[in-house]
């Protein structure tokens, strides 16, 4: 098990990284669906300035890596080679992981349905992304 995780190549996990903040960056600008994720979230730009944004931009991003290791470490156990098994395996771990969490806590929480596509869509870009890469560049 430990030999597999020497598989992992460093450079692929920063460039899917890399992949995933670009992707959440995007997503959530105004160019992207900045404006839906605020009304549909009850935010304004008040609110977000409050809430001290390099606090949050610091957590995303270490959270962002985390996701990417964790993915990283889970293709090398199972060792996932190429793009179709890394995009493959990568849904699967967001249906199983990140959608179905999403959606249990929008059903009790009541979030509007718009709300909780938007942020499966975005971790299902950034999934597929830093799968393709991960799967790929090993």
């Amino acid at each position: 098990m430990l030999t597999s995780l020497y598989s992992i190549s460093p450079l692929s996990v920063v460039i899917a990284f890399v992949a995933n903040v670009a992707v959440g960056f995007y997503w959530y600008s105004p160019a992207g669906f900045g404006h839906a994720w605020m009304k549909g979230s009850g935010l304004t730009q008040e609110k977000l300035e409050k809430n001290n944004p390099a606090i949050a931009m610091a957590s995303a991003m270490v959270l962002n890596f985390l996701t990417t290791l964790s993915m990283a470490v889970v293709f090398a156990l199972i060792d996932v080679q190429g793009m179709g098994q890394g995009i493959g395996v990568a849904v699967l771990l967001w249906a199983g992981f990140v959608a179905a969490t999403q959606a249990k806590f929008a059903l009790f929480e009541g979030r509007p349905m718009q709300l909780i596509a938007l942020y499966c869509g975005q971790s299902f870009v950034s999934f597929v992304l830093m799968g393709l890469v991960l799967g790929v560049w090993r």
